[in-house]
Order: C-alpha cells, then structure tokens, then sequence
C-alpha cells in the first residue's frame, strides 16, 4: 500500500497564485441627507424658488353695502383688520400667528344674502336689516368683531369682496398689496335659500329687486421676511444611513427638496500570501455627466488579510456615482 503527499510550495509564484488565489469583498456605508426648505413661498417664484419664515399681514379691508331704494339704508358691513406675523422655526413647526379680525353689525348671524344681477362676488358679506329675523334687530354701525379668520397663508385676503382678486393686487417675490376702491351695482336674493326678507326693493330698467350698491374699500398688504436658507435646510436634514453604493449630489433647482448622499467603503481582503504584492480596484460608475473609471490600489500583503478603507468623491451637482466590480490579482 502506497502512500502520496501533495505539497504546495509557497515560494513557487506558479503554486502560490494557483493554491491562494486572493479575495475581495466590497462593504459599502452610506448617509444621505434630505434638506427640505421650510416656511412660507414667494408671490413671485425665483429660480429656484426661495422660502421664508415670517409673514406680517397688515392694514384693513373693508365694504359696505346700501340700499338704492331712499326709504332703506345699510344692509351690510365686512370690515377686516390685519395686524402681527406668523413664523415658524427651524423645524417648520409654526411660532407665531397674524391676525385677521372680522368686524360684522351682527357677529351672531352668518347669513350671506346671495347676489343674483351683477354677482361678481357670491353673496354680501355682513349682511344686516333690523327686520329680517335671520338678523339682528340692531345692526352695529361700526361693526363689531365676529371672529379671527386667519388662515396662516400668503394668499389670505378678504376673498368674497368687491375689488379682490387679480385684477386688484400687486405682487412682487415678497410682498402682496391691495389698494383702492371698488363699487358694483347689484341685487340681493329676496327668495329662496339665504334670501332677505324686508329689505325694501327698488327698479331698474324694468327690473324690480333689492338693489344695493357695495362699495369695497382695501388697503392692505402681506410681506416675507427673513429667508429660510439652503445653508438652514442643510443644518436641518433628514438623514437616512444605509449600506448604498451610490454617492449623490442632488441640489434643488426647481422644488424646495435637495439631496445629498456621501459614500464611504472598505475593500476586505482575504486568502493572501505574506510578503506577496496585490493589485485590486474598483469600477466607478458616474451618470451626469456619464462616466466609467477604474481606481487602483497596490499594496504588499503582511498578513493573510487585509482592509482599504475609501469614499466616492462627491459627484458634480446633478450626478451621481457608484463604486462597484471590486477585483484583486497577483502583481507578476
């Protein structure tokens, strides 16, 4: 019976490449930060649009309403007083909040007559006849405060009165304004859902009903003030960490969202020879622009294993890169 021994010859080249072939293995870290700007937009969006943290609402808004018959008189009043700044912090979470007071001559009631000829608003906005019974018997002249309406919004203007809306306000990136005087001839519902009810009627060409004048008279305007920054969002950012493989550099250019991903990793090496020389690399994978690169690494074994620790630069703006194809061989 014979026996056979196998040997490997560790000072053979041949041998060595054959009974050690090295290995790799690519571990990849990850930490992406998501910076969102916060607060409130522009009237006018820059490019990229910006965002602020403050809002002053200021001035007053309001209209009147009278009848065109001599024997009637007001039937209606909505005055709104703008006054403060709404904020936020950092985080977005509000601070502060503006006011807008409704003044009516009766807070107690809601009912808004519809306006049926010349509607160019919906309905009348404090509305008030001592006789109607949907009213009040005494009708406050000047109105009294109903209620803050404020919706903590750029756009919060007296909506539903004459003379507001596009064709009144100018605007620029940070500042809304509405100034000046606007009257409508009109008639109030005197039937059906909502209607008056004792308000005397008046004629026009022909046509019988509870004519009104109202008058809207405004001069008011929204401001923002104290940006929040790109800088602020970055501070603030959401961060994911994970194992991904792909660095990002995703700057805002039309949203408010920016996206930034770093990526560090460590080629682990193992099955090496002492004393022999490595040759490993990497395949870097870019898209915007695209790209595909190698990065080498030389290094002389002094132990079984070993371990390179690198990143991925940081993409250009737009782009991205991924490390990937990690390879080790013998250098001859």
């Amino acid at each position: 019976m014979s026996i056979v021994f196998e040997v490997a010859d560790t000072s053979c080249e041949a041998a060595t490449q054959s009974s050690f072939p090295p290995s790799v293995r690519l571990v990849t870290r990850s930490q992406t930060k998501i910076a969102t700007l916060r607060g409130y937009s522009e009237y006018i969006p820059s490019s990229p649009p910006k965002k602020y943290k403050t809002l002053t609402w200021a001035g007053t808004s309001e209209q009147t309403a009278f009848t065109t018959n001599p024997t009637g008189g007001q039937v209606g009043d909505a005055k709104y007083v703008y006054s403060g700044a709404g904020t936020i912090d950092s985080l977005g979470r509000v601070v502060t909040s503006y006011a807008k007071d409704l003044y009516t001559p009766c807070p107690a009631s809601n009912l808004q007559p519809p306006l049926i000829i010349n509607n160019v608003v919906p309905s009348l906005q404090g509305y008030c006849w001592p006789s109607d019974p949907n009213t009040c018997p005494i009708c406050n002249i000047p109105p009294e405060f109903k209620a803050n309406v404020a919706t903590n919004s750029i756009s919060d203007e007296p909506v539903g009165l004459v003379g507001v809306g596009n064709a009144f306000r100018t605007l620029t990136p940070t500042t809304l304004t509405n100034i000046g005087t606007q009257s409508i001839l009109a008639t109030l519902a005197s039937a059906g859902p909502g209607a008056t009810t004792g308000v005397p009627p008046d004629n026009f060409n022909g046509i019988t009903g509870v004519w009104v004048t109202i008058t809207g008279t405004h001069d008011y305007s929204a401001t923002l003030s104290d940006e929040y920054t790109d800088a602020e969002a970055l501070t603030n950012a959401f961060i994911l960490n994970s194992n991904g493989a792909t660095a990002e550099n995703i700057p805002r250019t039309t949203g408010f969202v920016s996206r930034f991903t770093t990526v560090a990793f460590d080629l682990a090496f193992s099955n090496l020879v002492v004393g022999k020389s490595y040759l490993a690399s990497v395949n870097l994978l870019s898209i915007n622009p695209n790209a595909n690169t190698i990065k080498q690494y030389g290094f002389v074994a002094i132990a079984t294993t070993h371990t390179i620790h690198d990143a991925v630069a940081t993409p250009a703006a737009g782009g991205t890169t991924t490390v990937r194809l990690p390879t080790v061989t013998f250098v001859p």
